[in-house]
């Protein structure tokens, strides 16, 4: 059966709106264990690592491992996945709320600067449309592999397990309505381990009519974009999709026309956007000196010698503000190497990240799209990788501004590959959305 919501309470809006939604029963696990990264940044160890931390970890479900003699559709990641989320439905490991909420999420963290953050978000759904009828703004292009595997999942289990995290510009300032909802009984509280860091996590339920009210009118003319979960986002565009073929006559809309969202203020102090660097894989025609780096660029480059890759960090942080600088390491020579910023350009064209692919790595026969690079978002990874030949050169990025990535998305653009890294990633685990 299909089910929909009614949101008659609500004022007249567009962008997000409530769910029932399933959850972990804390009588029976411990939250933060049960918690796992978003699938796309989970690597083997981690997944193994995941495994042992909890036997009902959301892993098994979200990102089961393969075994070696699966047997498609018959027993596999995708048939285990649902063997577990109906047997914890059953079990009462998992339990959906009777009315439509909504449900704020507290996010403590240390940040990449030492200090200790706090990141407020919701929980709540959002209408997944094809990009040309969508009101929620994309940055970047996706890939066919990773949509296919949630979509798989999706069809699996009939649910969402991992959220599309956006961030809203514009609308009214709501922190006096989060510390409303923070003085109400905590729904689900945990510590979640993530990358050898503790992250601490608290969600509140958000069910009055009231409450409801005073999101969704605070809300009203904001705009959302994806800071991460472009393909989750699609996957769930192309589900709803084929759930209208096949169910001509469900409500409109109907569950499966959402996608479950986490949002948060664009610019929240408790949202970091870290940069990704690049490895240029060995080749023998790579730039092999700082001078060889500018040799086929344009005009207007300058190239200051370091003693160490470190020293090049340095340099270029303190030249960002006004030149796009880089932080290069080759084999026998580390240094920065910059141009002035200008004013003119789109707002993509005015990207670091751009600049460095079209105006450096492109004269130098560098491509992407033909495997040339892999990354990194640590610097000692670009330095050891270049000394140990594991790489023909290596470049550190500055962070870019989350305003520039918005940019970049209201001009109906997108970013290269692998440009931006929001941080803290979403949990997954905290709230599900049956289909």
């Amino acid at each position: 059966m299909v089910n929909t919501i009614s949101a008659s309470f609500l004022p007249d809006m567009a962008n997000i709106e409530p769910l029932r939604g399933l959850y972990y029963n804390t009588d029976v696990v411990k939250f933060g264990r049960v918690l796992a990264p978003p699938y796309d940044v989970i690597d083997d160890a981690e997944q193994e690592r995941l495994y042992g931390r909890a036997l009902r970890n959301i892993v098994r479900i979200d990102y089961g491992e393969d075994y070696p003699d699966d047997i498609p559709g018959s027993n596999a990641r995708y048939t285990r996945a649902y063997e577990h989320f109906h047997s914890w439905v059953n079990l009462g490991v998992l339990r959906r709320d009777e009315k439509p909420s909504m449900y704020m999420h507290e996010h403590s963290f240390v940040g990449s600067d030492g200090v200790a953050k706090v990141r407020r978000g919701i929980f709540c759904r959002v209408l997944a449309k094809p990009w040309e009828q969508s009101e929620v703004r994309p940055h970047e292009r996706t890939h066919r592999g990773p949509k296919e595997d949630r979509m798989r999942l999706m069809e699996s289990i009939r649910a969402q397990t991992s959220a599309v995290f956006m961030v809203w510009q514009g609308g009214q300032d709501v922190e006096g309505i989060f510390d409303e909802i923070s003085e109400q009984p905590v729904l689900l509280a945990g510590d979640f381990r993530n990358n050898g860091k503790v992250e601490g996590n608290r969600v509140w339920r958000v069910d009055s009519e009231e409450q409801l009210g005073k999101l969704a009118s605070a809300l009203h003319d904001a705009v959302l974009y994806i800071a991460d979960g472009h393909h989750r986002y699609e996957t769930a565009s192309a589900y709803a999709e084929r759930q209208r073929e096949a169910n001509p006559d469900a409500p409109q809309p109907a569950d499966f026309d959402y996608t479950l969202a986490y949002i948060c203020v664009w610019d929240t102090p408790g949202l970091e956007l870290l940069p990704t660097h690049r490895l240029v894989k060995p080749r023998g025609n790579a730039p092999a000196t700082l001078n060889d780096v500018v040799a086929k660029a344009g005009e207007g480059w300058i190239v200051v010698p370091t003693d160490d890759l470190d020293g090049a960090v340095r340099a270029s942080a303190i030249r960002q503000p006004t030149h796009h600088a880089f932080a290069f390491a080759l084999r026998d020579e580390c240094g920065m190497v910059a141009r002035a910023r200008g004013a003119s350009g789109s707002a993509r064209d005015r990207l670091d990240v751009v600049v460095l692919h079209e105006q450096l790595f492109d004269p130098a026969g560098i491509d992407a799209n033909k495997g040339d690079l892999t990354y990194t978002r640590d610097p000692e990874v670009v330095a050891n990788s270049v000394k140990n030949g594991e790489a023909s050169l290596g470049v550190v990025l500055n962070p870019m501004g989350v305003d520039e990535v918005l940019a970049v998305a209201d001009a109906g653009d997108v970013m290269p590959q692998k440009s931006t890294y929001f941080d803290p990633k979403v949990p997954t685990g905290i709230v599900l959305s049956p289909l």
